[in-house]
């Protein structure tokens, strides 16, 4: 079929870390926005692990490199300040919701002047405005162990993007 040669050739690129750096490029050039990788995520914040895995702090910095577990990120404006914070959760487990969906777990919300939230640490929120919180969750392929990062075929790839398109849109949007 068409385009089946060109994903065989491109698919040692579509890395979980290559897909993540295009996205905080994109979010960086397109946006002024850093996206900054939060490691050490707090057991109370996940929804990954079993039961006799939580711990005070489950650190995400062992699964990050090779593309598996949960990962959180915040997102902040060079001018504008902190605008929120996203999650990955990327790849399938037993239980886990079977389809690729993003899922706001919380809106940001304008302050009473019509300014967004700023000012506080991403995630927080006050009498003046909340910073949001996203899920994107897909079930992409799963790293291979010992194989060192996870490949993505191209249409794992398209369904990241797409995803995280809808994730921004819900981390830069505010309602009254």
């Amino acid at each position: 079929g068409e385009g089946v040669g060109e994903e065989t050739s491109l698919s040692g690129y579509f890395t979980v870390e290559n897909s993540v750096g295009g996205m905080r490029v994109l979010c960086r050039d397109l946006f002024g926005i850093e996206m900054t990788e939060e490691v050490g995520i707090p057991s109370a914040e996940r929804w990954d692990l079993d039961d006799d895995e939580v711990g005070p702090t489950s650190s995400t910095s062992d699964d990050s490199a090779s593309g598996g577990g949960l990962r959180k990120f915040t997102f902040r404006h060079v001018d504008e300040g902190p605008l929120g914070t996203m999650y990955l959760d990327l790849h399938p487990r037993p239980g886990k919701f079977g389809h690729a969906a993003h899922f706001t777990i919380r809106c940001g919300r304008t302050r009473p002047d019509g300014a967004a939230a700023g000012g506080r640490v991403p995630g927080g929120d006050d009498d003046d405005g909340q910073l949001p919180i996203v899920a994107l969750v897909c079930n992409l392929s799963p790293p291979t162990p010992g194989l060192g990062e996870t490949v993505l075929s191209h249409s794992e790839v398209e369904t990241l993007f797409h995803e995280f398109g809808h994730g921004l849109h819900s981390m830069l949007s505010r309602t009254a």
